[in-house]
């Protein structure tokens, strides 16, 4: 037998073992949501209502959420090393009061997605521009500074607001 016809004979035993390629399918996952860890992230505990001051410390320049009830430390972090501040309601009644005494300029999103009717948002130490999105839902100061969602009490302090 000569070297030509078992080189043919070889590749058409190659050919009958190899399958076709079978193209690839295209997978796609969706990600689950991310926290950037420059962002100041709070959620309230289950069952506990949210009473709280956010304020930025002149001295220390950490932004520090406060509980109105008896002035204790909920969260703090450096002002340098934050990018936004994110805040997740509870079921109960929450308050928060967005203390601008000390400026600061950060994106501040405030989300309470569970029903109730005693909301309260309030935003003290500059004037401020309200503006309503619908049921429930807007921003304080223009766009990027404070967003709101599930607040039905709204109140500024004793600056210009409008």
């Amino acid at each position: 037998m000569g070297l030509a016809r078992q080189l043919k004979r070889l590749r058409r035993k190659l050919e009958g073992t190899l399958s076709p390629k079978k193209p690839r399918k295209v997978l796609l996952e969706p990600l689950e949501p991310r926290l950037l860890l420059s962002d100041f992230t709070y959620s309230a505990v289950a069952g506990a209502a949210i009473d709280a001051t956010l304020r930025l410390d002149d001295t220390t320049q950490e932004l520090k959420l406060i509980n109105n009830a008896d002035q204790s430390i909920l969260q703090s972090q450096a002002l340098g090393e934050t990018e936004a501040v994110v805040i997740n309601g509870a079921e109960l009644d929450d308050s928060l009061t967005i203390d601008y005494g000390n400026p600061f300029s950060l994106p501040i999103f405030f989300a309470d997605n569970h029903p109730s009717t005693g909301d309260k948002l309030k935003v003290v130490g500059k004037d401020n521009e309200w503006r309503i999105a619908g049921e429930n839902r807007g921003s304080v100061g223009g766009p990027g500074a404070v967003e709101f969602l599930g607040f039905e009490n709204l109140f500024g302090g004793a600056d210009v607001d409008w």
